[in-house]
């Protein structure tokens, strides 16, 4: 499924939830997957997102490089990795 076109009617979710990190792993412009999340959920929905503090985020890539070197995970593109995003209300 495509993060920025889920296919989903507008309006249709009372909830979206994007944890653990979400909007860094979905190969989709971040923008783009806070428009298609905000577009899906209902009037007065609710949207959650979480993601790794700057405090704990090299802790947290160490892991999952681990993760990835003992193949339980794919590999890990460091290049297309960011940390943080601000999105303006308007934009």
């Amino acid at each position: 499924m495509n993060a920025a076109a889920l296919g989903f009617p507008d309006r249709f979710f009372d909830c979206v939830i994007c944890i653990q990190n979400g909007i860094a792993v979905f190969d989709v412009e971040p923008k783009k997957l806070l428009q298609e999340s905000i577009r899906v959920t209902k009037i007065r929905g609710t949207l959650f997102f979480s993601s790794y503090s700057d405090k704990i985020w090299d802790e947290r890539l160490n892991w999952f490089k681990l993760q990835s070197e003992a193949g339980l995970l794919g590999e890990i593109d460091g290049s297309s990795l960011f940390c943080k995003i601000t999105p303006l209300p308007d934009s």
